[in-house]
């Protein structure tokens, strides 16, 4: 009796052994397959940065100046967007109205002789973070996948379309600070996973301090977050003391940025103030016409990841109910989790659905979505992943509709890297633009120009930036306007002007047939001269004044200006008294 019950537990042994040795093999192949994809990522990213592709838009024009004026020894100041002397009451253009830290540190790494150089070297920097971003991202993916019942194929499909999907939302937009607020969220999520969580409040203090000088909203959901983990450690009491020290931590830690900042605190408080006004007070629409930007900005959008919401939303929120029932037997304190858990839906449906054009903020997190459904779809436990109780039989459905969310929440990122041979042979590129708009600079002498197109002159004297041209007849002598992401293939027609150079590339990038963009993501430009008279001058010294006049506080016809201007005046009132610097 005691032979057999021997042998079977040897039997028994050896099975588990031989699973054991089975799973290792599924994962080595995973990691294999998947690392080779990313050093694929990370070649594209590195080389499209160095010939300046694609063209950045939007809010670069906030965030990306102040990076090369930083490298140019000018300081910490944005020359380009005419809405940070309204952020800076000096009227100086100085960066005080966001974080700063990256555009420092990034300033001050860069390299190069010129104003180009030093925009590629910056380019390249920020490529080689989205790039530490995905190996953050994979190695976050393939730790939630260690355990599991798929075959080895699945796994690694898995795992790869997860990494092609987040590359949508790391790469998106890359003149933004998302890219360095997510290297912060994900280096001190990796930190956390490799270390025991006796020390996770002192990672993520750190991290918290350095996202406040980076990212004041990643910082504000990554701490409700932090501290939503903390109550599944610790009693209500202890829960407590540790978010009291976290928070004392991250300040120390922000403190600590400030001796690298050229700015004081209560100026850059002030900035951030004002932005906060312009985005509290920010336009209304009908319910109607917010679902149609609902519906944009999250399925539709062309200029952004393409049906992202239908993984980040639909089958990310899925996986996080059903991975609910495990996460509430770890919860020690029952109110803070549940407190720090509203806050964070309520934050979420702020920056993601009532204010969908602002659905950057939320996608720093995206990897976090991405992990999750991958825990779901490969946990052990039929309770918490998505195998219905039908049984294994209903499991094959799961594969080809997770499979199906990641590689739609590719499209766009796929798309970029489509029409990256597309910019280099019938793009304009960098060097050449900078090359025709000197020349064009010269003949016009004051231009208006399209702010996508700030990287080509440091001229600011004689060019005045604007995110949307005139389409009517005003006092300057020429106007340029990019192509790149305006969608047309032919330089529109502007009353008043007269086209006297075409720079629009014709040609239409298209695969088996269908358009898949309107044209290359160069740095392409028209160039129109006034027909009438050369005011110039004149518009330029009136332009301040009229600013003034829009952008002034008494302009905002809204209850929550007696909120912010006695926080600005109480601000104001420390700044001259020299009490706080």
């Amino acid at each position: 009796m005691g032979s057999e019950t021997l042998q079977i537990v040897n039997e028994g042994s050896k099975l588990l052994s031989s699973d054991r040795k089975v799973r290792r093999s599924h994962i080595n192949f995973a990691i294999l397959l998947s690392l080779l994809l990313l050093v694929v990522i990370s070649a594209y990213l590195l080389i499209s940065s160095f010939f300046a592709y694609p063209a950045i838009d939007g809010d670069a024009k906030t965030y990306f100046p102040p990076i090369t004026a930083f490298a140019s020894g000018r300081g910490l100041i944005n020359p380009v967007m005419s809405e940070s002397m309204y952020y800076d009451p000096t009227g100086g253009n100085r960066f005080v109205f966001h974080g700063y830290l990256f555009q420092i540190l990034i300033g001050a790494i860069a390299w190069g002789k010129d104003a180009a150089a030093i925009f590629t070297s910056a380019r390249l920097l920020i490529a080689a973070i989205i790039s530490l971003n995905a190996a953050f991202s994979l190695f976050m993916f393939c730790h939630v996948t260690r355990s599991t019942q798929v075959s080895k194929w699945k796994r690694a499909a898995y795992v790869s379309a997860a990494l092609l999907g987040v590359m949508s939302a790391l790469d998106y937009d890359p003149g933004r600070p998302e890219p360095y607020a997510t290297f912060l969220v994900m280096s001190g999520a990796c930190l956390m996973i490799i270390t025991q969580w006796q020390f996770h409040w002192i990672i993520g203090g750190c991290f918290i301090g350095l996202l406040m000088a980076t990212h004041p909203i990643a910082c504000y959901l990554s701490f409700l977050l932090l501290s939503a983990c903390m109550t599944t450690y610790y009693e209500w009491k202890s829960c407590l003391f540790v978010i009291a020290r976290i928070i004392l931590l991250s300040i120390l830690t922000f403190a600590s940025t400030l001796l690298i900042y050229p700015h004081t605190l209560t100026e850059w408080l002030s900035g951030c103030l004002r932005q906060m006004k312009d985005l509290a007070l920010s336009e209304s629409f009908s319910p109607l016409q917010h679902l149609q930007i609902f519906a944009h900005e999250w399925f539709i959008s062309a200029d952004g990841p393409f049906l992202y919401g239908l993984t980040f939303l639909g089958l990310g929120g899925y996986a996080c109910i059903k991975l609910y029932p495990r996460l509430r037997e770890n919860i020690r304190w029952n109110l803070g989790f549940y407190f720090f858990l509203f806050l964070m839906a309520a934050s979420f449906y702020a920056i993601g659905i009532r204010m969908p054009w602002r659905r950057y903020n939320a996608l720093v997190f995206s990897p976090f979505v991405f992990a999750s459904i991958l825990y779901a779809c490969n946990s052990t436990s039929q309770r918490d992943n998505l195998l219905p109780k039908g049984g294994p039989r209903k499991y094959q459905f799961v594969f080809p509709v997770v499979l199906s969310c990641f590689l739609l929440a590719s499209v766009y990122f796929l798309r970029e890297v489509t029409l990256f041979p597309v910019y280099l042979k019938h793009g304009l590129s960098f060097k050449n633009a900078r090359e025709q708009f000197a020349t064009a600079l010269v003949r016009c002498g004051q231009m208006q120009v399209d702010t996508v197109l700030f990287p080509l002159t440091e001229s600011y004297n004689q060019v005045t930036f604007e995110s949307s041209l005139l389409e009517e007849p005003v006092d300057i002598p020429c106007i340029a306007k990019q192509q790149a992401y305006r969608g047309a293939s032919q330089p529109p027609i502007i009353p008043g002007f007269k086209l006297v150079h075409d720079g629009f590339s014709k040609f239409v990038p298209k695969i088996l047939g269908f358009e898949i963009a309107s044209s290359p993501r160069g740095y392409n430009f028209a160039v129109y001269k006034n027909r009438t008279r050369d005011g110039a001058q004149e518009r330029r010294l009136n332009r301040p004044i009229r600013r003034e006049l829009v952008k002034s506080p008494e302009g905002w016809q809204n209850r929550k200006n007696l909120f912010f201007d006695s926080l600005l005046d109480f601000l104001a009132r420390f700044n001259k008294s020299g009490k706080i610097n």
